[in-house]
């Protein structure tokens, strides 16, 4: 007789205990990466190029200098990127049945044959987004720059940023810059090279890293201080990506010209070094004003928008002591006497000197349930 199967495995593989398992932020967006605009080659490059170039934008504008971005885009071809890394170093192919129809083959393994034969072959297919040609990316401006010890995380971590909170800017979840660094990393597998300096008298940051996808950490190559010999601030990403520029050249030179359009008070300068020099390019938009607009200011949570896990997060973080303190502190359109009026209509168990540190989930169910009938200014 066949041996007897334990409980668990009746039934077959439907009723099999499954492991459970949890992915990283990295390994979501890398999986999920045309959520944050990199579903192609093409468009990744375009995307990494507008995500980089609104970074040097924002670092230059929070500390109030007009902004000068300039963007080195350098074409490497398929055959120079594998000179480059040390690639294909057998000469001669052993099984050619292998490689793709119409791959090039070097120059000393082409024989009489071969050419009839490939005359005699039908064309070989377009270059497909498996063929994509590669690209080193450079963006510097001359903004705020980073604290040394903070790049690796704010480059090596997805999620972490310096723009969480309710305010007007052009980015918040601090995925941008990771996600550029993630299609380096799934394209071409090389560390993305940062170099940052805060002012003309301190020291230049040069870090090399990747991103650990599985742990969402980043991978540390280099992190040194180097002396700042040319009194430089600002910052230098530079990074090697997969990409296709052709289709998507149009789209990066009308988005540096509306760009330059809304902020006029901005500078944007752009090489594009092709391997055939005939197609290589220069842009520059000049500066066409000297005033900036007033950087954008930390906005307070309107009552109409709080909920459980809003009101909880508030009260938790709050440098506020009592509730009073809190409800005119922390939320838009209250004022000190519609602050008082809240809290006496909140009950008994509230008081104006209520420690927020005494504030329970019971107390915040009772204060949200009589705020959603309160009306407030809009």
């Amino acid at each position: 007789m066949p041996p007897k199967r334990d409980a668990d495995d009746q039934g077959g593989g439907a009723n099999k205990k499954s492991r459970l398992q949890q992915k990283t932020a990295a390994e979501f967006f890398a999986e999920n990466k045309h959520f944050a605009g990199f579903e192609s080659p093409g468009k990744s490059l375009y995307t990494s190029i507008r995500e980089l170039v609104e970074n040097s934008l924002d670092a230059a504008e929070s500390i109030g200098v007009l902004p000068e971005v300039h963007i080195l885009l350098e074409e490497i071809s398929q055959k120079s990127y594998r000179q480059i890394h040390n690639m294909d170093t057998e000469s001669v192919k052993k099984d050619k049945d292998l490689y793709k129809q119409g791959a090039e083959a070097p120059e000393n393994e082409a024989t009489e044959g071969d050419a009839k034969a490939a005359k005699a072959a039908p064309k070989a297919k377009k270059i497909s987004s498996k063929d994509m040609i590669f690209y080193r990316l450079t963006v510097t401006d001359n903004g705020c720059g980073m604290k040394h010890d903070e790049i690796p995380k704010m480059f090596g971590t997805v999620l972490s940023g310096t723009k969480y909170g309710v305010r007007q800017e052009r980015g918040k979840f601090g995925l941008g810059s990771k996600m550029v660094l993630i299609w380096s990393k799934m394209s071409t597998g090389l560390p993305m090279a940062i170099r940052s300096s805060e002012g003309s008298t301190r020291p230049v940051t040069e870090v090399e890293l990747s991103l650990d996808l599985h742990t969402n950490s980043p991978n540390i190559f280099k992190h040194t201080k180097v002396d700042n010999e040319s009194k430089w601030r600002g910052s230098q990403i530079r990074v090697t990506i997969g990409g296709e520029f052709s289709k998507f050249k149009r789209y990066t030179v009308n988005y540096l010209r509306e760009m330059a359009v809304i902020t006029p008070y901005a500078r944007f300068e752009m090489h594009y070094v092709a391997e055939d020099s005939s197609k290589s390019f220069h842009i520059l938009h000049a500066r066409r004003s000297e005033c900036m607009p007033p950087p954008p200011s930390k906005a307070k949570v309107h009552p109409a928008a709080l909920d459980n896990s809003v009101l909880d997060n508030l009260i938790g973080r709050t440098q506020y002591k009592t509730l009073f303190n809190f409800l005119k502190g922390e939320l838009d359109t209250v004022t000190p006497d519609f602050a008082r009026r809240m809290i006496d209509e909140f009950g008994s168990e509230f008081s104006h000197d209520m420690p927020c540190s005494s504030i329970n989930g019971s107390h915040i169910r009772k204060m949200l349930d009589k705020i959603s009938q309160f009306e407030f200014d809009a």
